[in-house]
């Protein structure tokens, strides 16, 4: 495996990160540099507070599989997280090996949890603890299936994951500021979307064709400035604009 500096310094990413105008622009930085260290996911998210209990609440950027955040928030495993508690106990970065790490958890799920990793390839990675300007707490985790980084590698990953931190949070307040230009049929399709229910599935239930669906979902996602349905559905859970439906 190449390692990310031989090919782009972690200076040059950086600067390429606070340059973003957008969450996209961010995203795409953070899966090449996921990609290029041997991983295939990546999740940057706020570190919850005690009303928060879903990923979706928590994720402001993220190309973990939608179907995965579903099952994962539909089987409540966010509450236990041994990973969320590390977070919130220590500002080290947290190797992690889906084998051992749910272990630790003291809901009789380690099983579930485990073999829903395994079926998405998430063996093991490493989590980031980060802070904006105004102290938000939050985290970058990249997960895959590679040998535990080198103390070089940690500290390239934790260099770009604080900036590309604060650089999203302040996205994310601007953002904010189109979220009540939703129409009715756009945060119907995130609804049915967040549900589990495919573009075709949303199609049917709302008598229109899936071409339409995808143009509503795609409307949406840049008023929210999201880069895929993942994102969307996160970010209009998150806004609370879904709670009428």
């Amino acid at each position: 495996m190449a390692s990310f500096a031989k090919i782009n310094s972690d200076k040059d990413v950086v600067a390429e990160i606070i340059t973003s105008q957008t969450s996209y622009d961010v995203f795409r930085i953070l899966k090449s540099v996921t990609l290029e260290f041997g991983y295939t996911k990546f999740m940057v998210m706020r570190l919850p507070d005690e009303a928060e209990a879903t990923i979706g609440d928590m994720a402001i950027i993220t190309n973990w599989d939608a179907e995965l955040i579903a099952a994962y928030d539909m089987m409540g495993f966010l509450s236990n997280s041994p990973i969320i508690k590390l977070l919130k106990s220590t500002t080290l970065p947290i190797v992690w090996d889906i084998n051992e790490l749910n272990k630790e958890r003291d809901d009789g799920k380690e099983n579930d949890v485990t073999s829903l990793f395994k079926e998405f390839g998430l063996i093991n990675g490493v989590y980031f603890r980060v802070s904006d300007k105004n102290g938000k707490q939050g985290a970058l985790g990249i997960a895959g299936d590679r040998k535990p980084p080198s103390e070089s590698e940690l500290m390239q990953i934790s260099y770009i994951a604080g900036h590309a931190y604060e650089v999203l949070t302040n996205i994310d307040i601007t953002s904010s500021t189109h979220k009540d230009n939703l129409t009715e049929r756009e945060r119907e399709c995130i609804y049915w979307t967040a549900s589990g229910k495919t573009s075709g599935d949303v199609a049917g239930i709302l008598n229109i064709s899936e071409n339409t669906v995808n143009n509503y979902l795609t409307a949406a996602a840049l008023k929210l400035n999201t880069v895929n349905k993942a994102h969307t559905v996160a970010k209009a859970i998150r806004y609370g604009l879904l709670d009428s439906l």
